[in-house]
């Protein structure tokens, strides 16, 4: 799951916020209209699902699942701000602010914090088995963690003084590998 579906309906956005409401929001230039422009609202919402995306998908696994169990509350707020053009209402204003409060607290709660969430419960608000990163995918996340002395090492067992170079040799010097019986 990259991104979130929309959380919310026009419907929904009716029932959460009053016919009345939604038809001022919709009509801001007739306050006295009677009809509800659909397609105004259903933009607001889009756009709130686009913020709302846009820290799902730089969320790790336990944010991933708070933003979307709080989808719904937080497009409801950022939709109605976002309809809300004349910002007179101080009360949209700060409902605003906390959803994105919340966004930006959720984004990093794995940074933070420790999931309190089990991988099964993960799976089952996220709805899918969560991401499992091989550890000889990416460059330097295997298990052994190299060590400088360890790396030092592991490059003169590649290159030993013999095979190197025979024409230049340095006196009677003992390397470690002399010792290794030739298979």
């Amino acid at each position: 799951m990259l991104l979130l579906e929309p959380a919310i309906t026009v419907a929904d956005m009716i029932l959460a916020l009053e016919e009345e409401e939604i038809k001022e929001l919709s009509a801001l230039f007739d306050p006295c209209g009677n009809l509800i422009d659909g397609e105004k609202i259903q933009f607001a919402i889009d756009r709130a699902t686009d913020d709302i995306n846009g820290y799902f998908v730089t969320s790790g696994n336990c944010g991933k699942a708070l933003i979307k169990l709080q989808s719904r509350n937080m497009t409801i707020q950022i939709a109605r701000w976002l309809l809300d053009t004349v910002k007179a209402r101080p009360h949209v204003v700060e409902d605003k602010n906390q959803a994105y409060e919340r966004l930006k607290e959720y984004n990093v709660w794995d940074d933070e914090r420790n999931c309190p969430l089990t991988s099964d419960q993960l799976e089952e608000i996220l709805g899918e088995p969560l991401v499992a990163v091989d550890n000889n995918f990416r460059f330097g996340s295997s298990p052994r963690r190299w060590t400088e002395k360890s790396f030092r090492d592991y490059k003169k067992r590649l290159f030993d003084r013999r095979s190197a170079s025979t024409t230049r040799r340095r006196g009677l010097e003992q390397h470690w590998s002399d010792d290794l019986p030739l298979e």
